[in-house]
């Protein structure tokens, strides 16, 4: 800055060349870190579904079937024609797959398998039963160890 008027052309300039430079090498890594993170999104939200219709099948007695297939879900209770709901995902993709939960909360299949970023993924279904199994483990954990 040169006598207290303002900045001179050159100093805008740099100033603006040194701004580009930084967004040219920070804006595709935040790109793909927001690519990333809606990813997980999706995945958690897959997640809270499954667990959401084991314990819905479990309070309410009806089985609930998935069709898995591409980017949705299609999710049927007891032994309707129509489905109940149909749920789309952006970035998962899912191979043709048809799942069920009991009204017991058992899952006819360990494991859901999903595509995402090009990457496989698959998640292991617990049952009722088995978060029961982890309860009283932890719970003996704390009488062994209090």
């Amino acid at each position: 800055m040169t006598g207290g008027r303002g900045f001179t052309l050159i100093e805008l300039l740099v100033v603006l060349a040194i701004v580009g430079l930084l967004a040219s090498l920070v804006g595709p890594v935040g790109f793909q870190q927001y690519e990333r993170v809606r990813a997980i999104e999706e995945r958690e939200q897959l997640y809270r579904l499954l667990e959401a219709a084991r314990f819905d099948a479990f309070n309410k007695k009806q089985p609930l079937t998935f069709a898995l297939r591409d980017r949705e879900i299609v999710i049927w209770r007891g032994q309707r024609q129509t489905p109940e709901r149909t749920i789309e995902f952006e970035r998962l993709s899912f191979p043709e797959q048809q799942i069920t939960v009991n009204v017991h909360g058992y899952w006819s299949h360990e494991t859901v398998l999903w595509q995402e970023a090009n990457q496989e993924r698959s998640q292991r279904l617990r049952s009722v039963a088995a978060d029961a199994e982890l309860e009283s483990s932890s719970a003996n954990r704390r009488e062994v160890g209090g």
